[in-house]
């Protein structure tokens, strides 16, 4: 029994169609934003948002000033953020992942944390334990946790 070759499969397309999947599999996770080094010292230095489009600027404006305005409240998170915004979580993480490079949770921690440490850091004689519920922390000891690993101190030490 003798097996014509297929004329639509041949060596060529299984090299292209490697190359289309190496692409692929190297730009689909690719955030927005070159680093999210770079895009979160962007953020906590209170640098543009450059974007593709206009509807991106608009969004991630008042995505931004949302979190800025509720700040303080604990009950601030990712189920809050989605439904304040009409999308599911995972469309929010995805939005967000794109635009700031980082996940909701990651950026509320980080706007949390930067405006603590602008707190602590210009205003003396204001306590540690005042600040953290200032930022939307109802444990001071997660806070203190928190504050330490992404700054190296204290919150204490610098109040």
């Amino acid at each position: 029994m003798m097996f014509l070759p297929n004329p639509f499969f041949s060596q060529s397309t299984t090299e292209n169609n490697s190359q289309v999947g190496r692409t692929y599999q190297t730009s689909w996770n690719q955030p927005y934003y070159s680093s999210s080094e770079d895009r979160s010292s962007q953020v906590s230095a209170g640098g543009s948002y450059p974007s593709s489009s206009n509807e991106d600027d608009e969004w991630l404006e008042s995505f931004t000033s949302y979190v800025e305005d509720h700040l303080d409240d604990p009950g601030l998170g990712v189920p809050r953020l989605a439904e304040a915004f009409a999308m599911s979580e995972s469309t929010l993480l995805r939005q967000t992942k794109r635009l700031l490079g980082l996940t909701p949770a990651t950026y509320l921690r980080n706007t949390r944390m930067a405006k603590a440490y602008a707190v602590l850091s210009g205003a003396k004689g204001i306590s540690a334990k005042r600040v953290a519920f200032m930022v939307g922390y109802e444990n001071y000891r997660s806070f203190a946790r928190t504050f330490k690993d992404q700054f190296g101190v204290l919150p204490s030490d610098l109040s």
